[in-house]
């Protein structure tokens, strides 16, 4: 009974302090962005402007594990910046595959990303890894 009532004052307290929340229509489209030829985007910073840059990684063309560096710039209202890269979006290969940890815009506008990038395969084992730090210019270029 007391696991009942515990439950119950859940929903209540749940209930009671739930808010009504929608998507901000004004952003993307309908309230979202989807960003096409990525796999997963792991962190974002702001320009200035209020740009958004991302970055994550895609699978690399021919599937299996291989990933490529993603980064992708969307306006403030969260549509493609189709002047960054190709058409707001650009793949970097640095290695085998790579996974960013982290971004920061700089002052000048310049993009710096770190992250961790895998060696690959080796005869005698998996490989290994090494840390990688890369910075594009405001516009997309290395």
């Amino acid at each position: 009974m007391k696991k009942i009532f515990t439950f119950y004052l859940f929903l209540v307290i749940v209930k009671l302090y739930s808010q009504v929340i929608t998507l901000d229509t004004s952003f993307g489209n309908a309230g979202f962005t989807l960003i096409p030829d990525t796999s997963e985007i792991n962190c974002f910073d702001f320009d200035t402007s209020g740009n958004i840059i991302s970055t994550g990684y895609a699978i690399a063309p021919g599937g299996g594990s291989i990933y490529h560096l993603t980064t992708v710039k969307t306006n403030s209202d969260g549509i493609l910046d189709s002047s960054f890269g190709t058409n707001g979006i650009i793949k970097t290969a640095i290695a085998y595959s790579e996974m960013p940890y982290a971004i920061k815009i700089l002052p000048d506008g310049r993009i710096l990303i770190c992250g961790s990038a895998y060696l690959g395969p080796t005869p005698s084992g998996p490989g290994g890894y090494i840390g990688f730090a890369i910075r594009y210019d405001k516009d997309g270029k290395i």
